[in-house]
């Protein structure tokens, strides 16, 4: 990849998806930060300028739903993870660009990588996602 790699966001209230999310996406190259809590979460994005934004779909903490509100508008891309496609219409109005299983990794940086492929070059050069 050449210019800065893409950053990729991942919340999620389970250790074991974070853990296993980032290690397939930083192999595909993005550059991962991964947090559980959502107040970390919000402050993260205030202080940094994530291209992607997965969100786990249960938290104890505070539903998805609420978390993507005190986002918005958000200039990343947003994409829940292991929700059904049943509420598409409510997250596309709450900015999601997909809904993509948490259980499924590789189908995650599928998605990321389709989204980053069709998102205009950042302007400091940014990265090529490789097909």
């Amino acid at each position: 990849m050449s210019g800065r790699p893409y950053k990729i966001l991942i919340l999620d209230y389970d250790p074991d998806v974070l853990t296993h999310l980032q290690h397939v996406l930083e192999n595909g190259g993005l550059d991962t930060t991964v947090t559980w809590d959502c107040v970390e979460a919000r402050e993260l994005t205030r202080n940094t300028p994530y291209d992607v934004i997965l969100v786990g779909n249960h938290s104890p903490e505070v539903a998805a739903e609420t978390f993507l509100h005190a986002l918005r508008p958000a200039p990343q891309a947003c994409m829940l993870l292991g929700a059904s496609e049943s509420k598409s219409e409510l997250l596309r109005r709450l900015g999601i660009a997909a809904v993509v299983p948490k259980q499924e990794p590789h189908r995650v940086l599928q998605a990321v990588q389709e989204h980053l492929r069709r998102k205009k070059p950042v302007p400091d050069g940014g990265s090529q996602i490789a097909a």
